[in-house]
């Protein structure tokens, strides 16, 4: 059946930042972000200029926070003050596209194995969507991408959002062309430095010659807006939602 041109359609990109393990090895935080879009706001003007300054930059991949942080990759060629001026081409295009974004930052401290992280991460996005479910509810279609980078996180999102009208998950597409998923890339990275930031927890030596106090306050404060609105219901557990 052909779908009518009123139908309401809500994008989700969800990345995430850490692993379940539990090893001494494993990364101290597990973070989520959402990148909630509503199919009837148009970017196309935005992803064309941030297209055009990442030609002008002499950048034609696909942008991964860590790779660029961390020169891997595709930024592996790439000097540092390059490297950052593709960062704020891409912070700035996060700040001025109409969507909302929504995180939750858990420190794995207070878990002590993978099944009670993933409790912890249903709990907060069962949450989400009951504390929102009028807003959620009031679109056709559901589509969330996520690539199932990790199975326990791809099932949670399935168990969560699966009572949404419309609701699919789509596994794969193009990571270029979706420039909303690499947004969700680099809000995973930005709120767990701002829980460093908050928390005074010691930045790696890569991040803090990076970035500066100046840079993370700014993100803050620039974002704040941009935030899905929050319920004062939302759970209050041993992780911070941003």
């Amino acid at each position: 059946m052909k779908k009518s041109s009123s139908q309401r359609r809500l994008n989700i990109f969800i990345d995430e930042t850490g692993e379940f393990g539990f090893s001494g090895k494993s990364a101290k935080f597990y973070g989520i972000s959402l990148v909630i879009h509503e199919q009837n706001d148009s970017i196309e003007k935005e992803i064309s200029n941030l297209e055009k300054k990442f030609e002008q930059l002499g950048f034609f991949g696909t942008f991964h926070m860590g790779d660029l942080l961390y020169s891997h990759g595709e930024f592996k060629n790439i000097d540092a003050t390059t490297r950052k001026r593709i960062f704020f081409a891409m912070y700035d295009f996060a700040r001025k596209i109409k969507v909302k974004y929504y995180s939750a930052i858990f420190e794995k401290t207070f878990s002590n194995n993978p099944d009670t992280l993933k409790k912890k991460i249903y709990m907060t996005l069962t949450d989400l969507v009951n504390n929102h479910f009028d807003y959620f509810s009031s679109f056709d279609d559901v589509i969330v991408y996520y690539d199932s980078g990790q199975s326990k996180l791809a099932s949670v999102i399935d168990d969560v959002f699966s009572i949404l009208n419309g609701y699919r998950r789509k596994v794969r597409f193009d990571h270029y062309e979706k420039k909303l998923f690499q947004v969700a890339d680099l809000m995973t990275f930005l709120d767990k430095l701002m829980l460093k930031y908050d928390s005074r927890t010691k930045y790696t030596d890569t991040e803090a010659r990076f970035f500066n106090i100046y840079n993370i306050r700014s993100f803050k404060k620039s974002l704040k807006n941009s935030r899905f609105e929050k319920s004062n219901k939302i759970r209050k557990a041993p992780f911070r939602v941003l």
